[in-house]
Formats: structure tokens, sequence, C-alpha cells
């Protein structure tokens, strides 16, 4: 059984991803701002607009803004100073955008954006070329991912959806194939190398031949499993496979002492053919299909996998979620569903009272909850720690751990219960992101 508090590091080439000396509880927000509707043609509101070189230009996002922990310089406004450690209990702005942003990723310590032209852009730390713009180091402002486009622009591609794990990025072209960099620590790049065989900062290809000659549709980058959907409904994944993520072998590459991990992508095995959507918390993994049942497979010590029943599970199992549009990826051990009448639910730990359904009682028996007074949410996410959903009127509401700031606020209060993020008031997407030198929670918005 996992133990909260036990100390969980950021990976380093050649070395476990398990354990370290340092213990740290870090959080950050982040908050990507997007634009309102557009007057009719004759009658533009010139607010509906973004600002860029001098000049108003019609899109989607306008700006990223962040909020709590910018240990790594995550929330991208320049400020960050190593090794202050300083939350912004209210949203930031992310400097140096000069594009329109259209999506975008958080990772556990970065974040990926691409622009409505095609352009992607990334911030925080990228220690392991996760950033994907061919170097290292630690950038507390957008910078381009320039590595990214290069070998995009070389193979013909663009650039579709962006994805940020732990120490590893993804990038998901328009003809179906993968790009990924990063540390390769437990072969989240997919490559085949041998496990711990370092960073990679001129991105890999993972073509179609990859996924049974099928283009990938969604992919989730977590902690250190990589999860993808295919045009046929098939579901592939790779990475570390120690809580049988991957396989039920829970076999695979030695890489690191009493782990193994799955190096090239591969066929998830006992699912129907009809998957659309995937997920995945710390240690296991979740698929959804087109009706919107769940499977789930791997870790389950707290009931994570809505099985309303603990126990590990080494095949994928159907759980006990339905009506099921997303998951909220990256939480430690607890789930958060979105389901299609526009309620959330939850199952798993709550310890820190990331279920959000108004209780301080810690469950641990899988049992489903409905995250309280939430409806009309059209997306979710997990950090560690708790949740954030986004409602259709743009607000952003949140639960949880409170150590750093995470609710918007000045910090330390946790809430059982989903409280509004201050100065968020028209957002269009959610994520989250991991700040791992211990527990690590983040959370993320799209607002205008």
């Amino acid at each position: 059984m996992r133990m909260r508090g036990v100390a969980t590091s950021r990976r380093t080439a050649g070395q476990s991803g398990v354990s370290t000396t340092e213990y740290v509880v870090a959080v950050a927000l982040i908050a990507v701002v997007v634009m309102a509707a557009l007057s009719w043609l004759g009658k533009l509101d010139k607010s509906a607009f973004c600002q860029v070189s001098g000049g108003l230009q019609q899109g989607v996002g306008c700006s990223v803004t962040g909020w709590g922990s910018d240990k790594y310089g995550q929330l991208g406004n320049g400020s960050y100073t190593w090794p202050a450690d300083t939350p912004y209990y209210g949203p930031t702005t992310a400097n140096g955008l000069s594009v329109v942003m259209s999506s975008m990723s958080v990772g556990y310590y970065h974040v990926m954006a691409l622009s409505t032209e095609g352009s992607i852009w990334g911030w925080g730390e990228d220690t392991s070329g996760e950033l994907g713009n061919g170097t290292t180091g630690t950038f507390t402002q957008p910078v381009q991912a320039t590595a990214f486009a290069s070998s995009l622009s070389g193979a013909g591609e663009k650039a579709k959806a962006v994805y940020a794990g732990n120490q590893y990025s993804l990038v998901l072209a328009n003809d179906g194939t993968v790009w990924a960099a990063g540390i390769d620590t437990e072969c989240d790049i997919g490559n085949g190398a041998t496990c711990g065989s370092g960073t990679v900062t001129t991105p890999y290809h993972l073509t179609t031949a990859s996924f049974g000659n099928n283009p990938v549709t969604s992919l989730d980058a977590g902690y250190s499993t990589v999860l993808a959907v295919t045009s046929s409904g098939a579901v592939y994944g790779w990475g570390n496979n120690q809580q049988c993520e991957v396989d039920s072998t829970c076999a695979g590459s030695s890489c690191f002492p009493g782990a193994y991990c799955v190096q090239s992508p591969e066929l998830i095995a006992g699912l129907p053919s009809n998957m659309v959507g995937v997920g995945g918390n710390v240690y296991d993994s979740m698929a959804i299909t087109s009706d919107g049942h769940v499977y789930g497979w791997g870790a389950n010590g707290q009931g994570e996998l809505c099985l309303g029943a603990t126990g590990s599970r080494a095949h994928a199992t159907l759980t006990n979620l339905s009506n099921v549009t997303s998951l909220a990826t990256h939480g430690d051990i607890f789930t958060i569903a979105l389901k299609r009448d526009g309620t959330v639910v939850s199952c798993g730990d709550n310890s820190t009272y990331e279920l959000g359904n108004g209780s301080t009682q810690n469950l641990l028996d899988g049992s489903i909850q409905n995250v309280s007074g939430l409806s009309g949410i059209t997306a979710v996410e997990a950090n560690i720690y708790g949740g954030v959903a986004l409602k259709t009127d743009g607000t952003v509401w949140a639960w949880g751990q409170d150590t750093q700031g995470q609710l918007g606020d000045a910090g330390g209060a946790n809430s059982d219960v989903p409280v509004k993020i201050p100065g968020v008031t028209h957002a269009v997407a959610v994520g989250s992101g991991y700040y791992f030198n211990g527990d690590l929670n983040a959370g993320v918005s799209a607002s205008a």
C-alpha cells in the first residue's frame, strides 16, 4: 500500500523515480485565458480580440495565467528565482506569448501549449528536454519548442495536440503519429530503447506502425505510463508497468530495482473495440467506451478504480462508472469522472478531501461519491490531492488540499467541497499538473 507523505522524487536519467530526501508538497495551478464570443460583423467587440504585436488578433486564447507554487518557473511570469518557492495565491500571467493559444497541457513541472497557427510553446522545468526546444535547463517564460517544430516540419506534419507528462512531452500530429521528447528513465518515449537510457532532446517519431497501422486519436501522458487510443478503438500503452499499468505480466525491461517498464507501445488486452478516451492516476490506467462505460487496471489499494472493492487488477476490468464522458487524470490514489449530465463523481482516497463529497471520512472502499454542488460541468481534472472543474458559465471550481494556494486563496485550509477560483470568469478548459519532490499537486484553467 502506498502511504501519504512518503517522499516521491522527480526522475533523473538512470535513477529510480520512487525516492528522494527532499520532502516538498508544492502545487502549481496554471490557467489559459481565452476570449469571449465575437460580436456579429460590423459591430465587433474589441474585448474579444487579443493584442498581438501592436494589433488586434481574432482567436481563442489570449494569455496564460497561473497561481500556486512557482518552484520551477512553471507559472511562466519570469519572476521565479531558484531556490525560492514563493506561491502565487491569485492568478499571475505568463509573459512573452505573442500568438493566440488554442490548447495547452500541464505536466508535473512544465507547461506545453499549442497556438492557433500551429506553433508549440513550453515553459518551466526542462532538465530532460521535455520542452522540446532541443536543449535543457529551466525556462521561466514561454519559449518555442523548436525541436518539435523542426521534426514535424521535416516530416510534413502539423501539431494537432500537445501532452505534458512527468519530465517528458508528447505531440500528436495531424496524421495520427506521435512525437516524444524528454526523460526516458521509465520508457515514456516509447522508442524501444533500454529503460534508463537518459534523455531524448531530439523528438522520437512513433509512426502508425507502432499502433497496428492505425492513427492515434488521443493520448494520456501520465506520471510514468503513456496511454493512446487509435481510430480503431484500441488502446496501447508503454512506460512503467510496476503495477500492471500496461499489461498483466507487471513485467518488462528493468527500469530500476524492483520495477519493470514496457519499452514501446503494446496493445492493452481485454478491452472492447469501442474505446474513445483514456486516463490514469499515478499507478493505474483507465479507458472509456463510446457508450460511457469505464475499464480500469493497475493499483487499487484505496479503491481508486471505482470497483466497489479494493485490490489491484492485473487485467482490464469493467468498473462501476457509467455515462462517463471524461476522466480527470493525474490523481494519486483517487479518481474523478465527468458524467454526461454535467455532474461529477469520485472514488478512492479522501484523506485530504480530494473526493469533494462534503465529507472528511476516508472511505477506501471503492464506492462512487458525488462531488458536492457541481452541475453544468464541461471538464474536470485532478491533481495529487484534489480536483478542478469547469462550468458552462466559465467559472472554475476546486477542492481538496490548499497548502500552497491551489484553491486560489491565501492557502492553508483544505476544502471538502468545491470552491470558486477567484478572478477566473470565462474559462474554456481545465487541466492538471504536478510538482514532484514529495506529494505534488496542480490544476489548470483557461479563461477569457
